[in-house]
């Protein structure tokens, strides 16, 4: 027992696949449909969908940072600037010693308030220093920071000497006065 209805779309087949429906088919199908509104998220589904959002945001943010973090420049170390600029190193030597023995002399002065002056300046000169020994990592025209480095050092010498000079031309001076 053959079915009639087979038997039928078997021979039209080929009639099925080429035709098309009309558009003011398609149209009057379309406006027969029942219109949906959108399907509002539920509040549960809407406050995970946001947890969402804030994660990933955080998730974007502490990757970026750790990539920031680990590609940021290194400062170079006191001994790779030395390495890098012999100058630097040969007036940090022959300064430093200076420097202290100056400093040593000073030390055994009695005007304590001179002293302290004195000490405040060359502070504030170690200070300059530092700053310089920081622009060393930035980069920029390094030649001219090394030479401000060994002008600082020149310049904390020559406070030094003057003060030295100072006390030196003071005690001559009560000296002739007794």
């Amino acid at each position: 027992m053959e079915d009639p209805l087979k038997t039928w779309a078997n021979q039209h087949r080929a009639e099925f696949e080429t035709a098309t429906a009309p558009d003011h088919l398609w149209e009057k199908i379309h406006q027969g449909l029942p219109q949906a509104a959108p399907v509002p998220l539920r509040p549960a589904a809407r406050k995970l969908h946001t947890v969402w959002r804030v994660a990933a945001v955080g998730l974007v943010l502490v990757v970026a940072s750790a990539l920031w973090w680990g590609n940021r420049p290194q400062p170079a170390s006191h001994e790779q600037w030395l390495a890098q600029y012999p100058q630097l190193q040969q007036a940090e030597q022959q300064y430093d010693g200076v420097i202290k023995a100056k400093l040593q002399q000073v030390k055994q002065h009695h005007d304590q308030r001179l002293i302290s002056e004195l000490l405040g300046d060359i502070e504030a000169l170690e200070l300059e220093y530092q700053g310089l020994k920081n622009d060393l990592n930035d980069g920029a025209n390094n030649s001219q920071v090394v030479a401000a480095m060994i002008e600082n050092y020149r310049i904390r010498i020559m406070l030094l000497e003057e003060f030295l000079k100072e006390i030196d031309k003071e005690a001559t001076d009560h000296e002739k006065v007794i």
